[in-house]
């Protein structure tokens, strides 16, 4: 976190939020938007390559915990730019999780000062990497992530519970150990959500405030290019 202490803070600031599936990344990045109206949330998920040349069996089957399975060069590309070229707004793809392919439309994501982008293997790619300003991993324990991601995908993305599981077994799992595990060691804050508040009280409370606060202290202090 030395940046704190640089002269000029320029904005907009890029914040990575890296972590395995389930491990509450889309929910801290969510937390912190709920506090800072400077905010904008990106995820990496809209990146996944279109999969409309498959047929629906074979899209199943796909291991979409394998950075292969993103477009990652159009990520690093769509980054370098909203680090770089002083945009207003920018278009981005909008993924279809239910048919595992990319929608026709366009997502505009308006600039704010802080852009917060969440993913899978934001840290695994060097060039990606380098782009953030600041890079928070969340670590979480595998039954942990295993219980979001079962709720998550019965809920909101109408899977069924043993599909979610075999495909646990087979593809997350795996690749958290493969992929992303070892990409903690890049980031420079690592939040271990497995021995935090009780369940009722809001995520990751403590290093929650902390990170507005610190991210306050950079909207106040900071100056547009």
């Amino acid at each position: 976190m030395k940046k704190v202490f640089d002269e000029k803070i320029q904005f907009p600031l890029l914040i990575g939020i890296c972590g395995g599936s389930g491990s509450g990344k889309s929910e801290f990045a969510r937390s912190i938007a709920g506090e800072l109206e400077e905010v904008v949330i990106i995820s990496s998920d809209n990146f996944y390559k279109d999969l409309a040349y498959m047929s629906e069996q074979e899209r199943k089957y796909v291991n979409f915990d394998d950075p292969v399975s993103f477009d990652l060069e159009e990520l690093y590309y769509t980054l370098s730019k909203i680090k770089k070229n002083n945009l207003q707004e920018i278009s981005i793809p909008e993924y279809d999780f239910f048919n595992h392919t990319r929608k026709k439309e366009k997502k505009i994501i308006i600039i704010r000062k802080i852009v917060i982008i969440e993913g899978l293997f934001l840290f695994f790619d060097e060039r990606i990497r380098n782009l953030f300003d600041y890079k928070i991993f969340i670590d979480s324990a595998s039954g942990e992530r295993l219980a979001r991601r079962l709720y998550r995908d019965e809920k909101v993305r109408g899977r069924e519970k043993e599909h979610i599981i075999e495909i646990w077994r087979k593809n997350v799992e795996p690749s958290f150990q493969r992929y992303t595990r070892f990409t903690k060691s890049n980031a420079d804050i690592v939040i271990n959500s497995r021995f935090e508040e009780p369940i009722d009280q809001p995520f990751l409370q403590k290093p929650l405030q902390i990170i507005v606060a610190f991210l306050k202290y950079l909207i106040a202090n900071g100056e547009n290019p």
